[in-house]
């Protein structure tokens, strides 16, 4: 299984208020040290592509980087919107069907709708990264 998750539409969800007193910068920080620490994809085989809007972030020297192992890639765009950059991974896939996307956002679930990709909300998400942390 692959997840890629568009990070700030979980970082900004209503469903949680564990990122609300935090900087932004403290907000990803936290997104990826849950993820590394819980591996809500299963197993550690299996990867993760967290997407940053870029737009947040536009002093970054480096649009991709990856942390700790087990198949987390942080990915930041450049400049454009996460979910053109979703979307392109998408449909680069061989096998959409071991994939999942992680997100609320409408529009985006319109855009991926007819590929194959999975998705998962949001809600079940979090519930797998904040479970032994709250």
């Amino acid at each position: 299984m692959h997840l890629i998750i568009d990070a700030y539409n979980v970082i900004k969800s209503e469903l949680t208020d564990i990122f609300d007193s935090m900087t932004l910068e403290q907000q990803r920080a936290m997104l990826i040290r849950l993820i590394n620490e819980n591996r809500p994809q299963g197993s550690p085989n299996n990867k993760v592509t967290a997407v940053f809007d870029g737009s947040y972030e536009v002093s970054l020297s480096s649009a991709r980087q990856r942390l700790s192992g087990g198949g987390l890639e942080v990915v930041y765009t450049e400049g454009g919107p996460a979910d053109d950059l979703i979307e392109r991974l998408v449909l680069e896939l061989k096998n959409r069907a071991e994939t999942a996307i992680v997100t609320d956002d409408k529009g985006l679930i319109r855009r991926l709708g007819g590929t194959g990709v999975n998705r998962m909300s949001v809600g079940a998400f979090l519930a797998k990264l904040v479970k032994y942390n709250v």
